[in-house]
């Protein structure tokens, strides 16, 4: 099966109905592997459940340090930015806007 994460759709080990391994959250070096087996399509979609959780609280945060931003409240922005970096995502100010991206 094809990676639903990886922009070179990458595939993913599968024997029988059981995904070996699921890529499911980019880090450095490109990929973290959360390891199975996944007995099946639900414990695969739980999984992936949690990633866009995980995906929302991230663009929440992102979202109120702008927020405290454009109420120059810097030292809430800086401690949002502190703590999205502590969890390797850097976010780069520019005249165009918030660039993030992964450590």
């Amino acid at each position: 099966m094809k990676c639903p994460f990886c922009a070179g759709a990458r595939e993913i080990p599968v024997k029988g109905n059981t995904v070996e391994h699921l890529i499911v959250v980019q880090n450095e070096d490109g990929h973290i592997h959360v390891h199975g087996p996944f007995q099946n399509q639900q414990a695969m979609n739980r999984l992936l459940k949690a990633v866009e959780r995980e995906r929302e609280r991230i663009k929440r945060l992102i979202h109120e340090r702008e927020q405290a931003r454009a109420n120059h409240d810097f030292a809430r922005a800086d401690q949002l930015r502190d703590q999205l970096a502590a969890e390797g995502i850097i976010l780069e100010d520019t005249p165009e806007g918030t660039i993030r991206r992964r450590k």
